[in-house]
């Protein structure tokens, strides 16, 4: 642990600022941009699954500004603004559930990020994350880094904050417990995963330098408690991108709404999470040009991994995406609702190779270019429409010969609710979306079929 009187310290630098600024090079931070209003959306850049396939495999069709918004799964106001998955519609296993991502058309060198929220996404099968990347044409993921501030799966009640690099980026030096207040996530097979290294040996595969913030910082007890605050701190000049969370009405007097005083880091606790940003062993040129990003991924890499023993009651049952693709109503928590989001920058200028702090409408913030154009990816879109035609197909003859048996589809339950499933209920534009999927269930058990 620190020596005592450290937080007295801290305290004592706060109150001293103009003091100890000039001897130090550092500099106060002064507010920015403060995202959330009603225009919040028109500052940030959809991620539509039409355009480009989601990098991380998940069960879910990102949607554009447009659709997002006419399905109610998007709104913007003073004071608030939401994001959320669709609850209504029922799939075909291998469809994916409407979603939501956006990234700010903004790109960052450097910066304090300040998210209040009052609810962040969370059951099974989600996987939301608040996060912060940079890429272009030239400089694919992870040349430029990835800062993951907000991240968990399933049920998880704590945090994940992570880097992701190239090579040489080490974390090796840091203590737990000393450095910073939370601990470090394992590793596949070392004790910590302090190498930020997509491909760091003894690590899982592109794990990154990853460390766990308190309980109740994720999930369900963050929602119950009705969020909080937090700060990420990126300050490549001080050589530091620490994390910081707090319960509502903890946080800092320098932060809380309406104090009119500059937010002063090292007169806070200790962060939860900090990573050194050193030339000799994590140059800060790692991390340029990131932008602002928000989503809620569904199954997915990460949850598709973690599914059988997240949730191993469902996991006996069916797959992830089976999930996904069956129960609407299962999600209806699977959903951001945020009051502030602030973005604070020093005077300062930044080490060589970073550029300006704030890069304005930053072309590579834009989401990727799509592939669709490319032989390979037309052939391939060729054949999965095959796929989908013949999905169609056999749910219609399924269909017919459950129209001609006259018998309704089975009872299930969902982790709600028990449901009632019939022919005439589930048809959609004369066609049952859940046709196949109900009949192979291991749950649903036919009179005649025995399924």
């Amino acid at each position: 642990a620190r020596a005592p009187g450290a937080a007295g310290l801290r305290l004592l630098a706060a109150c001293c600022w103009g003091w100890f600024a000039p001897s130090r090079g550092a500099a106060p931070y002064s507010l920015k941009e403060s995202y959330v209003g009603p225009d919040f959306f028109s500052k940030f850049a959809f991620w539509s699954s039409a355009e480009t396939p989601d990098p991380t495999h998940g069960a879910v069709e990102y949607l554009d500004e447009a659709e997002a918004l006419a399905r109610g799964m998007i709104q913007a106001a003073e004071g608030e603004v939401f994001m959320s998955v669709d609850t209504r519609e029922f799939l075909l296993l291998g469809q994916g559930r409407g979603s939501v991502r956006i990234q700010s058309r903004n790109a960052y060198n450097a910066g304090l990020f300040v998210l209040r929220l009052s609810h962040a996404p969370v059951g099974c099968g989600v996987w939301p994350a608040f996060w912060m990347y940079g890429e272009d044409a030239g400089h694919l993921w992870p040349t430029w880094g990835e800062f993951d501030i907000i991240e968990g799966v399933h049920m998880q009640e704590h945090t994940r904050t992570t880097l992701h690099t190239g090579r040489s980026c080490s974390q090796e030096a840091l203590v737990q417990g000393y450095d910073f207040a939370g601990k470090w996530e394992a590793g596949s097979n070392k004790t910590f995963a302090n190498i930020c290294d997509i491909d760091a040996v003894g690590q899982y595969e592109k794990q990154g330098c990853s460390q766990r913030g308190p309980l109740g910082s994720f999930g369900a007890p963050l929602n119950k408690n009705g969020g909080g605050t937090y700060a990420a701190e990126w300050d490549p000049v001080s050589g530091h991108i620490r994390t910081w969370f707090w319960p509502p009405g903890e946080e800092p007097a320098d932060l809380k709404p309406g104090s009119g005083v500059a937010p002063f880091p090292d007169g806070w606790d200790l962060p939860f999470s900090h990573f050194k940003l050193d030339p000799s062993t994590c140059p800060p040129q790692h991390f340029r040009n990131m932008r602002i990003v928000f989503n809620i991924e569904l199954c997915g890499d990460y949850g598709n991994g973690s599914w059988a023993w997240a949730c191993p009651d469902l996991a006996k049952t069916m797959t992830c995406s089976e999930y996904v693709a069956s129960y609407p109503e299962d999600f209806v928590k699977a959903h951001w609702t945020i009051s502030a989001l602030d973005v604070y920058e020093q005077d300062l200028p930044l080490p060589a190779g970073l550029g300006q702090r704030i890069m304005v409408n930053f072309q590579g913030a834009q989401p990727r270019a799509t592939l669709v154009g490319h032989p390979g990816m037309r052939i391939a879109a060729i054949l999965l429409l095959g796929l989908v035609a013949a999905a169609g197909a056999a749910s219609a003859l399924w269909f017919e010969y459950r129209r001609q048996r006259n018998e309704p589809y089975c009872t299930f339950r969902t982790a709600s609710a028990a449901m009632q499933v019939s022919e005439q209920s589930r048809r959609v534009s004369g066609m049952s979306l859940l046709g196949p999927l109900r009949a192979r269930h291991p749950l649903c058990r036919s009179r005649s079929t025995g399924f």
